[in-house]
């Protein structure tokens, strides 16, 4: 069943606002889903079968539901750890998503995932390949959800300065990705829906104020419409925005919106997005021997259906730098991770990842996930 998200952002910070004061304790977490249309409840094998230990596994479960003649396979994983990172990728070894070969009626799901607490670092891509395969609400999915949360404590460190005193640090991220929905017009439908979210909180643990909010979500639904008196359209509409908040005062919010529409018979149609927040630099205020938390969320989501591939592709720069700021000399000692109290260094910070299209649309990857307190 396709469960289309509300692109609201200001609903997605009360919402993060709301869970955040929950995770003061270190860990790392994945969770996949993945299920697949086979036009051949016979001839079909379990593609999501899990072998070997992984002490990160938590929940692992698949099954085949048969569905007259045809069949859907799913697939749920969950991994989570306090000490280390976890991950989970379901790509072929040594194969890129556009070299699967996807028979008429069937479909192909793609998905990985990284979350590091030591690192604040999040990644992770979903894809889907869908070669005509229907047969409603089983459509193909593909989901990648992940979160971290750590802590800080502000040290004096160098800077002379007393407890209770306040010291002004930095925060330093980037987010950025790639959307993309292929699909085609009547008599060959399909649909395709990629989408992301993502977001960052940084909260005094004694006081329970926010001193730093980020949220981002993008998404695109392509697909068949009914237009005028036209029956066979196909209509791609694109939705993103993300903004930022501090307790020094910084707000910014950034949001589009674009449509593309085409009413030609048998029409391939693509709509491919890249998503950047650029390099965001944001000073913010600490108290010196406070405790700080860190929440911080990365999805994605993807379903497709008929002759359409979704991806989303966030893999490569959630991952934000805090430092000292100022010349203050302060350290700030992670729950998990080393002493960080060296400059931000911009030019670290990868470029987006090289995207993969499949046919003439795409076929690559994504992320997605926002966990609730369990």
């Amino acid at each position: 069943m396709m469960h289309k998200l509300k692109l609201s952002l200001f609903v997605v910070l009360l919402l993060l606002f709301s869970v955040s004061a929950s995770f003061a304790a270190a860990v790392s977490y994945v969770e996949i889903s993945q299920g697949s249309y086979d036009h051949d409840s016979t001839s079909g094998t379990m593609p999501f079968s899990y072998t070997g230990t992984d002490s990160s596994l938590t929940y692992s479960d698949s099954g085949k539901i048969v569905l007259g003649s045809d069949a859907y396979y799913w697939m749920e994983r969950e991994y989570q750890s306090s000490t280390g990172s976890v991950s989970y990728n379901s790509y072929p070894s040594g194969l890129v998503p556009s070299a699967v070969v996807v028979t008429p009626g069937h479909s192909a799901t793609f998905a990985s995932g990284y979350s590091d607490a030591a690192t604040r670092t999040l990644r992770g891509n979903a894809a889907i390949i869908s070669n005509g395969a229907t047969n409603a609400p089983y459509i193909s999915e593909s989901i990648s959800k992940s979160d971290l949360s750590n802590s800080f404590t502000v040290g004096a460190g160098s800077s002379n300065l007393a407890n209770g005193d306040t010291a002004r640090i930095r925060l330093s991220f980037r987010l950025d990705g790639f959307l993309s929905a292929t699909g085609r017009s009547w008599p060959e439908t399909g649909h395709a829906y990629p989408e992301m979210m993502a977001g960052l909180t940084i909260r005094d643990t004694s006081t329970r104020e926010r001193v730093v909010m980020f949220d981002a979500n993008a998404k695109i639904d392509a697909g068949p419409v009914n237009i005028n008196y036209w029956p066979y359209s196909y209509s791609s509409d694109l939705d993103w925005a993300w903004g930022v908040s501090t307790n020094t005062g910084v707000y910014q919010v950034q949001r589009d919106s674009n449509n593309v529409t085409s009413i030609f018979l048998d029409a391939t149609v693509d709509h491919n997005f890249g998503f950047d927040t650029g390099v965001l630099d944001l000073v913010f205020d600490v108290i010196v021997g406070n405790t700080y938390s860190l929440f911080e969320y990365l999805s994605v989501y993807n379903s497709a259906y008929g002759i359409a591939s979704s991806l989303s592709d966030f893999s490569s720069t959630f991952g934000p730098v805090i430092v000292n700021d100022n010349g203050t000399g302060v350290l700030l000692a992670w729950e998990l991770g080393d002493l960080m109290n060296a400059p931000v260094n911009n030019s670290a910070v990868p470029e987006p990842s090289t995207f993969i299209l499949f046919g003439a649309g795409l076929v690559g990857a994504a992320l997605i996930r926002r966990r609730i307190t369990k």
